[in-house]
């Protein structure tokens, strides 16, 4: 995994309502609902859209109303109504002084820091891809300011915007798709009221092959809501019943909110509701009054009476007239039943309350996201596209529908001169390797196919129209006397992409350049390149000059455009082609442009600059937050340790003296009360600071926070420490003691080990003969007095050539073997005659007493080291330390002391270990005999080479011979009877193929044998 930080995609859904906003992820399991809710520190999935701000930090959400609580100071509401509005309009009190830094900036500022909350709610290091639901009328402008501000956080890009009206209807749709008929069409009309405004929108659902389209028909906004209505009630019903009431106090003014909006939630499915103002009438003495539905529906009707809600009747203007539009009621203030009732009768329609209020319109727009992501399954895909968008216009003619996520080509009829066109040549340079191969003969004599290679570069050219400079200049009309914004876009020719041709002519791995023989392909991939170039300037050359050729050819110019998620456009490249009129076709793929553009916003736009300082006043608030919070968990635990402080004292009494076997000493103690003095002193001088603006100033408090809380950690530690030390000393120190006896018994028996290895020793004799020969030279040297007895031993070797064939050199490891042998054995004579008489397997037990003498000798070798490098002093002095401060001030720890034991331990075992291992291999060991049996069995096979050499001759021994190697009774007659079969073997035979032999002679006699006393009896 691997940032394994791997860095995970997260699909994150945010709809972004004036009062409230809820978040969650699209998830892809294939059962369940499509979103994860992501809810907040209250465990709830809607957080209020406001923004608190103390003039360094910003606060959003829940924290936001947590902050205005307990402090009287600036909260922002409503902001999303419209991100270009300076930040000041939404301030509850434009005169407070918090604000003053930032009352210069348009609410981009608010919508970052709302932002940044949420991607802090989403948490982690993901990275995010971000859908928005938003009020259907914000405009492109607005988009872009919000996508400029979500794309300066971290990590985040947004991919998709939606109208909130389109979400709900999708999520009415998806779980009734068999109600509807899509193909025909189905239009719905959305009410959505929510805290500051009622929008009215008509939907027209359509379906497009297998996606249904969800097209925003048109869209009308009354700048009232639930919020309107709370102020009626407050007005008309509380705020006159409570003496010298001013907007001014804040905090009454919030609890006097807080409790109406209760109300209102109760008197939704009831007739009365009490309502308790906590000490709205002074002297703490709270306000208690009952609220009526009468009361809530008089003021439902003043918001919305017949003047401001026919306004909104006039989106049946747009109702297709042979169409009956189907009713959806959403959003927060959709629960008071009288209101229902206002637009009911306003439409002349039953109303459809079918769409969750939690999860509405986040389900909707996560299936349109979804549809756009690989992975996901969907039965019902649905798209949305604005009707209301802006057009994207060159010359007065429509080029786009400005939607998001959107791909489109544009037809342009070209008007040009043909001086503007002309045609250049162009190269490039291509490193060419050309091979030449060759034969050279090995050290056998035989050829071997070599091949060298040489660079050289060669230049491949071409040919390329070039324009003087084509320049468009494109706008988007909002019906204000200046458009929304200009778009301008030069376009110059696109060269040829040489290197991806070099690059697919060149070897996968390892190329130095292309080969040779490549260069006609690379020119053939070049030369379609030019003749396109050069078949569009005659076709443009004609059209100027040919009247009959302009009859039937057009040149054309196809810009094809892209749209990000906020319908901002981008020219991604244009082609000029000759079109035929007739058959609408090309000659050829054309002549591809690149284009270079820029924007030129108009006043409905936000500039990248403001975001960008929005941006740093946002992060400049992150670092004061995470310094912030350590200041505040260091403060709590200088508050925890000074409560606790007193604790310790009446736990751990000081003693009257600074020295002896005491817990807590005299000095320790006037040190503690002196680090507790200044800590307090610290904590009562903190308030009477200048206050932090600045992660510096955070860092200088937490560092003198830290100092003093380490001031008395460090005593409390040393005494605590020291009681559980004087608790759990003895038990720790004896077994100390127990296993540092037991490492001294185990170096004893280890050292009267090694002084009595008799069978050891003769093995090693043996190995240093075996070694001596250098059989194999990767094995591990000897260590050691028995290396430098094998150095002296190969002195004594006869001497061998070192070019001689494997067969010789196998030969003279045993001539030398014996002769070695016999210089320590008076009883061995026959040397050089024996060595011819091996097998095989006799050589493979050579090799293998070779390695296994190497592995007994660094078995020792380790035994040795470990009892050589014990560290048993440093065990037994370690031992007299603490002895020593026991009787006076302990501070070896137990923790210590048991380290110390799992040290000693460790290494009594590692020693038993290595003792067992060389007493192991030198009880299983067979190296010692091995000398003897190699010399007997060479004994063994001269003797019988010479029996089958006789039976061969027919030597008059050979009955003899037999009779003594196979303990049969043989005549010359028996003899003489061998087979030609085995005639050929005893011709042929080798030292490996005697015993092989001499047991098919054994059965061959005895089948003569046994025909003979056939015969007999017979």
């Amino acid at each position: 995994m691997l940032s394994l930080l791997i860095s995970i995609q997260f699909d994150a859904i945010v709809d972004l309502g004036s009062a409230t906003f809820q978040v969650g992820h699209l998830r892809k399991q294939s059962a369940g609902n499509l979103i994860d809710a992501i809810i907040n520190t209250e465990s709830k999935r809607q957080s209020p859209t406001i923004i608190a701000y103390d003039g360094i930090q910003f606060y959003a959400g829940e924290h936001a109303q947590a902050y205005f609580k307990k402090n009287q100071g600036p909260i922002f509401r409503r902001f999303t109504n419209d991100l270009l509005e300076p930040l000041s309009n939404f301030v509850n009190d434009k005169q407070t002084p918090e604000i003053e830094n930032i009352k210069g900036y348009q609410t981009v500022v608010l919508i970052t820091a709302l932002m940044n909350h949420i991607t802090h709610m989403i948490g982690g290091n993901e990275s995010i891809d971000l859908t928005l639901i938003h009020s259907p009328s914000w405009d492109v402008g607005e988009l872009q300011g919000f996508k400029q501000a979500v794309e300066e956080l971290p990590n985040v890009k947004l991919f998709m915007t939606l109208p909130t009206p389109a979400a709900v209807a999708i999520t009415h749709f998806s779980s009734r798709m068999k109600e509807y008929d899509f193909k025909k069409g189905q239009q719905v009309i959305v009410i959505d009221t929510g805290a500051s405004t009622t929008e009215v929108s008509l939907l027209n659902a359509v379906q497009n092959g297998n996606e249904t389209e969800i097209h925003l028909i048109a869209n009308k906004e009354f700048r009232a809501g639930g919020d309107h209505i709370s102020k009626c009630i407050q007005d008309n019903f509380v705020t006159p019943k409570i003496p010298n009431y001013s907007e001014k106090n804040l905090k009454l003014v919030k609890r006097v909110e807080d409790a109406v909006e209760k109300a209102k939630i109760v008197l939704s499915a009831q007739n009365t509701a009490k309502l308790v103002i906590e000490s709205a009438l002074g002297q703490y003495k709270d306000l208690v009054l009952q609220i009526t539905k009468e009361n809530v529906e008089f003021c439902t009707e003043t918001i919305f009476n017949s003047s401001n809600v026919n306004k909104l009747t006039t989106i049946l203007n747009h109702v297709q007239l042979d169409s009956a539009p189907m009713f959806l009621f959403y959003g927060g203030s959709s629960r008071i039943p009288k209101l229902t009732n206002i637009f009911e009768t306003a439409f002349n329609a039953s109303i459809q309350k079918t769409v969750n209020l939690d999860e509405g319109a986040i389900y909707g727009g996560g299936l349109v996201a979804a549809n756009k992501i690989p992975g996901f399954k969907l039965v019902n895909k649905f798209v949305v596209l604005d009707e209301q968008k802006p057009e994207l216009k060159l010359n007065e003619e429509k080029v786009i529908k400005l939607n998001p996520n959107q791909k489109t080509e544009f037809e342009l009829k070209m008007k040009f001169e043909l001086g503007e066109f002309n045609v250049s040549e162009e190269k490039f340079m291509v490193t060419v390797v050309n091979e030449t191969t060759y034969y050279e003969k090995d050290e056998k004599g035989d050829k071997k196919k070599k091949t060298s290679q040489n660079l050289n570069t060669v230049d491949v050219t071409y040919s390329k129209i070039s324009h003087k400079g084509m320049k468009l200049e494109f706008q988007a009309d909002v019906g204000e006397e200046e458009p929304l914004f200009v778009y301008t876009c030069e376009l110059q020719t696109a060269d040829l992409d040489s290197q991806s041709i070099i690059k697919k002519y060149e070897p996968k791995k390892g190329g130095m350049g292309v080969p040779a023989k490549k260069m006609t392909e690379i020119k053939a991939d070049t030369k379609k390149y030019t003749d396109t170039h050069t078949q569009v300037m005659e076709g443009l050359t004609k059209y100027t000059e040919n009247e009959d050729y302009r009859s039937k050819n057009e040149p054309k110019l196809f810009l094809n455009f892209s749209t990000d998620a906020t319908a901002m456009p981008t020219l991604v490249n244009a082609t000029l082609q000759i079109i035929n009129t007739e058959t609408k076709k090309a000659e050829n793929s054309g002549v591809l442009f690149t284009p270079t553009c820029t924007y030129k916003y108009g006043k409905r736009m936000v500039d990248s600059k403001t975001v960008k300082e929005a941006a740093k006043i946002v992060f400049a608030s992150n670092a004061v937050m995470d310094k912030r919070s350590l200041f505040d968990n260091a403060y709590n635990e200088i508050e925890t340790i000074l409560i606790n402080s007193e604790d310790f004292v009446q736990k751990y009494p000081a003693a009257e003296v600074s020295e002896g076997d005491h817990l807590f000493y005299k000095n320790e103690s006037e040190a503690l009360e002196t680090a507790i003095q200044n800590a307090r002193t610290h904590i009562q001088n903190l308030p009477s600071m200048k206050q932090c603006t600045e992660p510096e100033c955070f860092d200088d408090r937490i560092a003198e926070l830290t100092k003093l809380l380490k001031n008395i950690q460090n005593i409390h530690n040393q005494v605590t420490t020291r009681a559980e030390t004087k608790e759990c000393s003895s038990l720790t120190q004896t077994k100390f003691k127990s296993a540092l006896k037991a490492l001294q018994k185990s170096l004893e028996q280890a050292n009267n080990f090694t002084n009595n290895l008799t069978q050891f020793k003769e093995t090693m004799e043996t190995c240093v003969m075996i070694r001596a020969l250098e059989i194999d030279d990767e094995i591990i040297p000897m260590t050691g007095e028995e290396e430098n007895d094998v150095q002296k031993m190969k002195k004594l070797r006869k001497t061998t050539d070192k070019k001689a064939s494997k067969s010789e050199q196998d030969q003279a490891y045993f001539s030398d073997l014996y002769y070695l042998y016999s210089l320590q054995n008076a009883n061995i004579t026959e040397t050089d005659e024996l060595s011819a008489y091996f097998t095989k397997g006799m050589l493979k037990k050579l090799k293998k007493a070779n390695s296994d003498c190497s592995f007994l000798n660094s078995t020792y070798g380790n035994m040795q080291k470990k009892i050589s490098q014990n560290n048993q002093k440093e065990f037994e002095e370690f031992q007299a330390k603490f002895e020593a401060e026991f009787q006076n001030r302990p501070e070896t720890t137990c923790e210590e002391i048991s380290n110390k034991t799992k040290n000693v331990e460790k290494e009594q075992q590692e020693l038993d270990k290595k003792v067992k291992d060389v007493r192991s291999e030198t009880d299983r060991s067979r190296i010692s005999q091995t000398l003897e049996q190699l010399y007997k069995q060479s004994k063994d096979y001269r003797r019988q080479m010479n029996l089958v050499n006789a039976i061969k001759e027919n030597a008059a021994n050979s009955v003899e011979l037999i009779q003594d190697e196979m303990k049969l009774n043989v005549t010359m007659a028996d003899v003489a009877k061998i087979n030609d079969k085995l005639q050929t073997k005893l011709e042929k035979v080798d030292v490996d193929g005697l015993d092989k032999l001499i047991e098919d002679l054994k059965e061959a006699f005895k089948a003569n044998q046994t025909q003979d006393t056939n015969k007999e009896d017979l």
